[in-house]
């Protein structure tokens, strides 16, 4: 399988994701959460041994990863202490699925009365497809913004990162909205965090008719390559578009669904039209829509596969991917010429960083390259490429420019 296809043809929400995680200005570490709830077995405690007082009977449902609670009218008051660290730099992140179709939709809130002293509360906007967030001291000092979700997904992805006055908002692994705070906003200490729990319910909002997942905090801000390496992609396409040659195959990759049944459109070079992730065996450039029915939801996603004749390519025709991910989830790992065919003789393959630096060369047309240097992994970017070949007996060269992501 030649995976060269730039992965600018996916949906735009997933593109933003990717170029944003290069810019990041955020800290970046691989530090566990101080607050891990998983929610499996049914379990409301979380990793480190910090327990939830829940109000009514939690159930369990088929979550993200593994399980998820059931909070359909149930209140989840999580440890108090919990509070204590959301002042400087922290980051929230949670899954939640919703089965309301209207309203405002309560989902995380630490207030002490419906107003908009000492109040953080994070809302789901049914109607408009939206999640707004409210951070707020006083009525003179508070931030109130939005940001769209992907529709096409049950379970959505809320991450919000603080980084000194600096706020970011990401939903369904994309970047949604940024804001900076008229200063650092404290919260009551003698109110939890609670999920599905806020004064406001009966008021303004609605209870969550629905469950939440892989709720973790952080006492940092998360980059925005972490944000998008740890996402779980519910319901979704793994696999990016792709380009391959006649007569080869392509094993499309899917998140985890809870889905009842799976379907794929057009199915006939599928080798199993009802798995999550079929065979695909495509004779012409075909994109394949999937629709995961769970229910009441149905989550859809689509992948492009693009069919080359290779006796119609030309000598000055390399196809090297737009982009690549060397992160070991063994897609778009490794970075080189993907119709090595053409080339006859391969006088140098040069790959150099942004301030010119060689990260990778090599006279072997087979040789790719794993996005590490001297054993270590250089930070993500833009890198140049220089090629310089033989192809039907004429000296041919390629410049050009890739993005490493991680």
């Amino acid at each position: 399988m030649l995976n060269f296809a730039p992965t600018l043809d996916k949906p735009m929400y997933r593109i933003t994701t990717l170029l944003l995680s290069i810019f990041a200005l955020v800290s970046y570490g691989q530090d566990s959460p101080r607050v891990d709830y998983s929610f499996d077995d049914c379990s409301s405690s979380d990793a480190s041994g910090l327990n939830a007082d829940v109000q009514g009977l939690i159930g369990c449902t088929c979550g993200v990863i593994d399980s998820a609670a059931i909070v359909n009218g149930n209140t989840i008051d999580l440890d108090t202490m919990i509070t204590d660290w959301l002042v400087d730099d922290y980051s929230i992140s949670f899954y939640f699925r919703s089965n309301n179709m209207q309203a405002f939709i309560d989902l995380i809130s630490i207030r002490n009365q419906c107003n908009q002293d000492s109040a953080l509360a994070i809302t789901y906007l049914a109607g408009s497809d939206e999640v707004e967030v409210l951070m707020s001291l006083n009525d003179n000092n508070r931030r109130r913004f939005k940001g769209s979700i992907n529709p096409d997904v049950c379970w959505h992805q809320v991450t919000l990162v603080k980084s000194g006055l600096n706020v970011l908002l990401y939903l369904d692994n994309a970047l949604a909205n940024e804001e900076v705070l008229p200063l650092n906003i404290s919260y009551s200490e003698v109110v939890p965090m609670r999920i599905n729990g806020s004064p406001c319910q009966g008021i303004t909002d609605s209870p969550l008719d629905g469950a939440i997942d892989e709720l973790k905090i952080y006492d940092r801000p998360l980059s925005a390559t972490e944000i998008f390496n740890s996402y779980q992609y519910p319901g979704q396409i793994i696999s990016n578009d792709t380009t391959i040659f006649e007569g080869a195959s392509v094993d499309i990759r899917t998140g985890k669904s809870c889905a009842a049944s799976t379907a794929w459109t057009p199915s006939g070079s599928l080798d199993d039209p009802s798995s999550p992730m079929p065979t695909a065996t495509p004779t012409l450039t075909t994109t394949y829509e999937v629709t995961f029915s769970d229910g009441a939801c149905q989550a859809r996603d689509e992948i492009t596969i693009n069919v080359l004749d290779p006796s119609q390519l030309t000598c000055d025709t390399l196809l090297l991917p737009a982009a690549f991910t060397p992160n070991g989830d063994f897609l778009n790992d490794e970075y080189g010429i993907s119709n090595r065919f053409i080339v006859d003789d391969l006088e140098s393959f040069i790959i150099r960083d942004r301030w010119g630096s060689i990260v990778f060369e090599t006279t072997d047309k087979n040789e790719t390259w794993d996005g590490t240097f001297g054993g270590q992994a250089p930070n993500p970017g833009t890198y140049l490429y220089t090629i310089n070949y033989t192809c039907a007996g004429d000296e041919y060269s390629a410049v050009g420019s890739f993005v490493l992501l991680r």
